[in-house]
């Protein structure tokens, strides 16, 4: 333990030594305890996995937008359809994450 001389500290920043001894002894007990609980742990993989969605759906819009404006002009409805899918369900799978 550091000790300082208490004429080298103001007293508005002196400490306490109980409560000085009461730290250490958390301390010493609290590392045995787990940093993230499973509830945690669970959440940020679904954080995760959402954003991985997210990552896919941005990935997938460039064809998708050339292929939407490629069926607005010769009036195919399928090709619409399907890329707006491949576009569009990740975004809403990672909404709903």
């Amino acid at each position: 333990m550091i000790t300082v001389p208490t004429s080298q500290v103001s007293p508005e920043l002196a400490l306490d030594p109980r409560a000085v001894a009461q730290w250490e002894r958390s301390a010493a007990t609290d590392h045995n305890k787990p940093i993230m609980k499973s509830k945690q742990i669970f959440e940020l993989a679904v954080r995760i996995l959402g954003l991985a969605f997210i990552y896919h759906a941005f990935t997938s819009l460039p064809q998708a937008v050339g292929s939407v404006l490629g069926s607005f002009r010769d009036f195919h409805l399928i090709p619409f359809f399907l890329t707006s899918f491949l576009a569009v369900w990740p975004l809403l799978v990672a909404y709903w994450l």
